[in-house]
């Protein structure tokens, strides 16, 4: 280096951009991830033949990563309109409204588009 970077340095617009976006995409991750597993934990909390303490426990849990999700769409809800181009912000009632894997169409931000893979169809 010969140089060093300020903040109008055009290589340090560069590496901030791609630290922002690398951060974004770690955020949007986690956020696909605790909400999958709160759809499956839903799933399993509509089963025939749940027993009562079980019922217990999946609520437990159902609970618990409500929570997360709330945290990690604060998160999510602040880095998205800073990207290029912004994302759109979301609340807790449209990821609350998802039945499905197929409705949740932050899944395709991801670093990887997950909509596209085959165990995610129903019928597989």
């Amino acid at each position: 280096l010969n140089e060093r970077w300020t903040h109008e340095h055009p290589a340090y617009q560069e590496a901030a951009a791609y630290i922002n976006n690398q951060c974004f995409i770690r955020v949007v991750e986690q956020l696909e991830g605790l909400v999958v597993a709160w759809l499956f934990e839903l799933a399993k909390a509509n089963l025939m033949g749940t027993y009562y303490n079980m019922c217990k426990n999946i609520s437990k849990a159902i609970t618990q990563q409500s929570v997360a999700v709330h945290t990690a769409l604060d998160k999510y809800s602040l880095l998205a309109p800073m990207q290029n181009p912004p994302c759109p912000c979301l609340e807790y009632r449209d990821v609350a409204g998802y039945g499905m894997l197929s409705d949740f169409e932050l899944l395709e931000q991801s670093w990887h588009d997950i909509t596209e893979k085959s165990w995610r169809i129903p019928a597989n």
